[in-house]
């Protein structure tokens, strides 16, 4: 790899936001998130994540990214499930391999139940059929996969039905004032539904607020995630989760 991106990894940090049992207010696991992206010149996390896709060097970055994420994540005195994003497009990329996450896990003496691998719905899969062949190469070696953004795109419903996640994270459009519009709780009733009807937890993303968080417990979401709940740290030790 060009030494130029092993500099940029160096300087890029994680921040973790926990997710909780929208019943017992237990902490379920945390989901890593980037920071430090702007002190090495990109606007966007989503710019980082292009420019690596546009120099071919996406996969082995997020390797790199996946063992930082993972060793932080290890210095914290928690148990819980570590929630790690991937870009779907470094499954296309073409030195993609399987196996490289399991030895990973194995040489850093972390729990594979612990890892759950978040599949992002920003950009759209070119082949899915290829694509769920790999997710199901993780499922097999016993991995969760989670679809990211449920409901920011126009195919979910294909993703649903090829990847058949253990974990569903519906995007924040539907959590957004779910208080105030009968439809978007018409629509979450429906997808809780159909998720748990196929043996998937659904988590609510998203949520800034305690009427939103009280729709999402009514309609029976099993986690729950946002600022409402807790903002992302950098630190996450002795954590305290609002009195909700």
């Amino acid at each position: 790899m060009d030494k130029y991106w092993e500099i940029l990894v160096k300087e890029i940090d994680f921040a973790y936001q926990p997710i909780i049992d929208i019943n017992t207010k237990k902490i379920y696991g945390y989901e890593a998130l980037l920071r430090n992206y702007k002190n090495i010149g990109f606007n966007t996390i989503n710019e980082f994540f292009d420019t690596a896709y546009l120099d071919s060097t996406l996969y082995k970055v997020d390797l790199l990214l996946r063992e930082k994420a993972i060793k932080k994540f290890k210095t914290f005195t928690t148990n819980e499930k570590l929630f790690y994003n991937i870009d779907n497009r470094l499954l296309e990329m073409p030195d993609y391999s399987s196996g490289n996450t399991l030895n990973l896990l194995n040489r850093l003496n972390f729990e594979k139940k612990r890892f759950c691998i978040e599949v992002s719905e920003r950009h759209n899969f070119s082949n899915i059929l290829n694509i769920n062949k790999i997710l199901e190469i993780y499922k097999s070696q016993g991995f969760d996969i989670a679809i990211d953004d449920f409901g920011s795109g126009f195919s979910n419903l294909h993703k649903l039905y090829f990847i058949e996640p253990q974990i569903i994270k519906i995007d924040r459009f539907f959590i957004s004032d779910i208080n105030k519009d009968k439809k978007k709780r018409l629509f979450m009733k429906n997808i809780v539904s159909l998720a748990h009807s196929l043996n998937s937890i659904i988590i609510a993303e998203g949520i800034e607020t305690r009427e939103e968080y009280d729709i999402c417990k009514e309609i029976k979401c099993d986690y729950a995630q946002g600022f409402y709940i807790k903002k992302p740290s950098q630190e996450i030790n002795n954590i305290n989760i609002l009195n909700i």
